[in-house]
């Protein structure tokens, strides 16, 4: 596939709540970016409508792009070998559907399904914390916790390109059920959503002055912010997160024997005051020779899966002589 410098590649990165596009050169520099509100009601056939409609709209600010190739990074399970989606936690309807196939249909050009943890990695592995290292890991910890792995130089994608789906490690047996259907997972207990909720279950208001401005409704951040100001509730509860992240991580560490773990998603804004309950565990758990280990922050923010499919669709597309 002979790409010029007017071809650009459609990303689309696919969330429970906002559907996000940009138009990506062949070296992975956005060009621009739109989003909107994901229509969870109207399932996957809207959405496609909207990918649609985003296109356009991106197209319509640079008129002489021309897409040659669409990458969508969506939340998993799903098959990436034949584009399809499972029963996804965040989006009902999408169970069985041809998401690639008919996104190819809309859009007249080839089209990639990826998952949203694969993706992320793939774009900090080419452009972010990720470079020069040929075993990683990527680790988003947000609303839910997921990742991508990168081992002997090559994305990890297992049989049904479902590989890497470490937020449903067990980590407590017989523990709370999870959304997957398995009990105990990691996500359910080092998630932002979890890490909240600890938070939530455990505050004092009427100790603990750093929350009383904000009532029941503080957010993570709150939490953050008042740590940072001294608070040694807030300190506690972010140790207790730092050591939940570690013990999934000394798993990973023992199963994979990475170089180095990257941390993104929306926790790993404050960073800093995770990683030294993180390091604490691992220095105390893992075998010796895993704990030295580079623990990172990811250098892409938000923007890790959308360079990271865009990628993976252009490489496939030219393996394929698309």
């Amino acid at each position: 596939m002979n790409v010029t410098k007017e071809d650009v590649i459609l990303a689309i990165d696919l969330g429970g709540t906002q559907l996000r596009a940009a138009l990506i050169d062949a070296s992975g520099q956005i060009l621009s970016r739109e989003a909107t509100r994901t229509d969870v009601v109207g399932g996957p056939d809207a959405v496609i409508e909207q990918i649609a409609a985003l296109s356009q709209r991106l197209l319509s600010a640079r008129p002489s792009s021309k897409i040659i190739c669409a990458g969508i990074s969506c939340p998993g399970p799903l098959d990436t070998h034949e584009g399809r989606t499972f029963n996804l936690a965040t989006l009902p309807g999408y169970d069985g559907f041809p998401f690639a196939s008919r996104a190819r249909e809309r859009l007249g050009v080839p089209v990639v399904l990826e998952h949203d943890g694969h993706a992320a990695a793939y774009g900090e592995w080419k452009q972010g914390a990720g470079r020069g290292f040929d075993d990683f890991i990527y680790l988003t910890v947000s609303t839910g916790l997921g990742g991508g792995a990168v081992v002997n130089g090559r994305l990890l994608r297992g049989a049904g390109g479902m590989a890497a789906h470490v937020g449903h490690m067990t980590v407590v047996p017989d523990g709370p059920l999870c959304g997957c259907g398995n009990r105990g997972c990691w996500e359910l207990f080092a998630s932002g959503t979890s890490f909240l909720a600890r938070v939530r279950q455990r505050a004092d208001i009427d100790h603990w002055l750093g929350l009383k401005e904000f009532g029941r409704e503080f957010k993570s951040e709150d939490v953050f912010n008042a740590a940072r100001k001294g608070d040694l509730f807030a300190d506690e509860m972010i140790k207790i997160e730092g050591e939940w992240l570690g013990l999934g991580i000394v798993s990973i560490l023992h199963l994979f024997n990475p170089k180095r773990i990257v941390i993104g998603g929306g926790m790993s804004a404050n960073f800093d005051l995770l990683l030294p309950g993180i390091e604490a565990y691992i220095d105390k758990n893992a075998m010796a020779p895993f704990r030295n280990i580079s623990i990172v922050k990811a250098a892409l923010g938000d923007n890790a899966g959308l360079v990271g499919v865009s990628f993976l669709a252009k490489e496939t597309s030219h393996r394929k002589g698309q």
